[in-house]
């Protein structure tokens, strides 16, 4: 008997130092439901859940959605959460914890169940500045959370908390908030060129005129929160019109190869979608990390020399190019060849007889033609044709590119913008196929589209195929 007894007190003992050691807890857990300023919180495995009353969430993955890093001490079964501004050290099993250097009291002790480490909803994201509510008919936790952010002029910004109604003028912020698996109810006004971009799904929406020139009383009739556009376009009239309705401007470029990601996470901050972008991001450094490696190595006298032109310029007597500080620069000399107009900025005018004197090795002309190029083209027969004018151009005939052929037609949407990353590997492969004769860039360019905007690839986007 005494055996017996003295089994049971060491056995009660272990289990009350379970969630000490970070061993799976002997709780009994109800699954939920969390929504972050009306976006469902995308846990993966781990599933928010209730016990003993208290809604309890993955520690990472919540943190990292609100746009912060998290820190495991496995000695101390320590949890470090930090933010720009906001810091936080939990125990697991104990009810104490330090927010901002200031001791609190938890209502629940963090525990770790099915291998991972959960914590109180509420006290995590009252740490955060956020207010939690509970919906009891659809059994859901909502978290409003007034989301600071620095958008692409450098301005901080706060955004309103459970932001729903939004109008998109910037159709690079639109392609953005489908890669963020934004829902199509909160768009309930875009402009013109998101309207009828042919693969953004948009077309149903409400028109409020161009992203240059908006109809302000459209978008005070749609009555949305807030209007994501870009950072200089339309000007600060925007502002002046929309701000005593009370409606904000969220200026986001998405288009700069050299800012993207970071305005991609600012983007997904507002809607508890940085996790997400973080996938994103990664998975667009490891689709073009081949370039990189492959390029890196390249002496500059082995460099092909590459110009880069809008299909505009044909026809044209003043030829415009891209020199730096332009994404069409960016991405030649990323793909490792050498742009003739690098010694100069911007886009400058250039004269026939400049381009004869400089005499490129290849030549990759961009065009946003729906007609000819794009995602809703049928086949090749307009891209071909636009390719046999280039060739018989009487100022591209007599460079080397003309000579032997070496001309190339791409959309303006991979050469220049927010998939210049992409278009490089188009651009790589045709300025070195020798190195990059095992990359395929259509079929990255598939699973982009398959993948992160969850629609079928289809057009022609680059001419001839690499």
């Amino acid at each position: 008997m005494k055996k017996k007894i003295c089994f049971l007190m060491i056995f009660v003992l272990l289990m009350s130092l379970l969630p000490a050691f970070g061993l799976a807890n002997p709780v009994k857990a109800q699954e939920t439901q969390v929504y972050l300023n009306g976006v469902k919180i995308n846990m993966g495995d781990a599933l928010p859940c209730i016990v003993n009353g208290r809604t309890m969430v993955p520690v990472r993955l919540f943190s990292e959605n609100l746009g912060a890093t998290v820190k495991w001490d496995n000695t101390t079964q320590t949890v470090t959460i930090q933010s720009e501004d906001v810091s936080v050290k939990l125990i697991i099993g104990k009810k104490e914890a330090v927010v901002n250097g200031k001791n609190k009291t938890l209502d629940a002790a963090p525990m770790v169940i099915s291998g991972r480490t959960m914590v109180p909803l509420r006290f995590i994201a009252e740490a955060f500045g956020a207010v939690v509510k509970w919906d009891k008919e659809a059994s859901k936790a909502v978290v409003v959370w007034n989301v600071k952010i620095k958008d692409s002029t450098g301005n901080d910004v706060t955004v309103p908390a459970g932001l729903n109604r939004l109008v998109v003028l910037n159709t690079d912020a639109a392609e953005s908030l489908r890669i963020l698996q934004i829902p199509d109810e909160f768009i309930v006004g875009v402009s013109d060129t998101v309207k009828t971009d042919p693969y953004l799904g948009f077309e149903n929406k409400e028109s409020v005129g161009s992203w240059q020139k908006p109809n302000f009383e459209k978008i005070l009739s749609v009555k949305p929160q807030a209007v994501i556009t870009y950072g200089k376009w339309p000007d600060t009239t925007l502002e002046d019109n929309l701000k005593p309705a009370g409606i904000k401007v969220i200026r986001l470029d998405l288009y700069k190869p050299e800012t993207y990601d970071n305005d991609l996470k600012t983007l997904a901050k507002i809607f508890g979608r940085v996790k997400t972008a973080e996938e994103f991001i990664q998975w667009k450094a490891n689709k073009t990390a081949v370039v990189v490696d492959r390029v890196k190595d390249l002496k500059p006298e082995n460099k092909v020399k590459v110009f880069g032109i809008w299909s505009s310029s044909l026809t044209a007597t003043t030829w415009k190019t891209f020199a730096q500080n332009t994404a069409v620069h960016q991405g030649l000399e990323s793909a490792g060849g050498i742009n003739v107009a690098r010694d100069m900025k911007d886009y400058p005018e250039i004269s026939p007889e400049w381009v004869l004197e400089k005499n490129p090795d290849k030549i990759v002309i961009g065009t946003y033609d729906k007609d000819v190029i794009g995602y809703s083209v049928k086949d090749n027969t307009n891209v071909s044709k636009l390719r046999d004018s280039a060739l018989v151009n009487p100022v591209i005939s007599q460079t080397n590119a003309g000579k032997n052929k070496e001309v190339y037609i791409i959309s303006t949407k991979l050469f220049g913008g927010n998939k210049t990353y992409l278009g490089s590997l188009y651009l790589a492969k045709w300025l070195y196929p020798d190195r990059f004769k095992d990359v395929n860039p259509s079929q990255i360019l598939k699973e982009y589209f398959e993948k992160w905007l969850g629609i079928p690839m289809k057009g022609v986007w680059a001419y001839p195929e690499p």
